[in-house]
């Protein structure tokens, strides 16, 4: 549980630190501070035992991040 919560810590600190417009209308694009996505893509490599990119082309992702979910929510109600 304490990797999720370090997960969506790091997942918030890239949105709220983003420089720049989202919309790409006008040409600009959003930044971040790159120590902030190293700790992000750190905190994916811990929880999930992949980089975000392998994460990413992962087919079943969707699958593993379930598990994962589902793991720790058993190790929760077991304490």
């Amino acid at each position: 549980m304490e990797k999720l919560k370090e997960l969506i810590e790091r997942a918030i600190l890239v949105a709220s630190e983003r420089n720049g417009d989202v919309d790409t209308e006008d040409g600009t694009f959003a930044t971040t501070e790159t120590d902030a996505m190293i700790h992000l893509e750190s905190a994916i490599q811990e929880l999930f035992g992949l980089e975000a990119h392998e994460l990413n082309q992962t087919l079943n992702a969707e699958h593993i991040i379930e598990k994962k979910l589902n793991e720790l929510m058993s190790e929760q109600a077991s304490k």
